[in-house]
């Protein structure tokens, strides 16, 4: 059979169709909003409060340390005062809840 024949030019259109299907049916992976990150941050934080794990709450900020913002005060923290202050001044609350404004966009 030669590349001429009716046959072999009928089957191209064919092959040709379904490698495009198959490439059109492509899962792409879901990029999850930053309102999702957000609630899964607060639901994860509010349980490490909870649970008193001092640890993961120390860890979840800043290496280099970090700013406290409060009561009219804004001072830098080095990471020892966080280590500190979750190590010994710190106590887990009886219960925790979480206020934003993120939930209401």
């Amino acid at each position: 059979m030669d590349s001429h024949s009716p046959k072999w030019l009928s089957l191209g259109p064919i092959c040709l169709g379904r490698v495009h299907w198959c490439r059109s049916q492509e899962v792409k992976p879901t990029v999850p909003s930053i309102l999702t990150m957000a609630t899964d941050f607060m639901s994860t934080y509010a349980n490490d409060l909870l649970n008193g794990r001092k640890e993961a709450i120390v860890k979840r900020y800043d290496p280099r340390g970090c700013y406290r913002v409060g009561q009219g005060k804004k001072s830098f923290e080095t990471p020892e005062d966080t280590r500190m202050l979750y190590g010994e001044k710190w106590h887990a609350p009886a219960s925790f809840t979480g206020r934003t404004s993120l939930t209401s966009v």
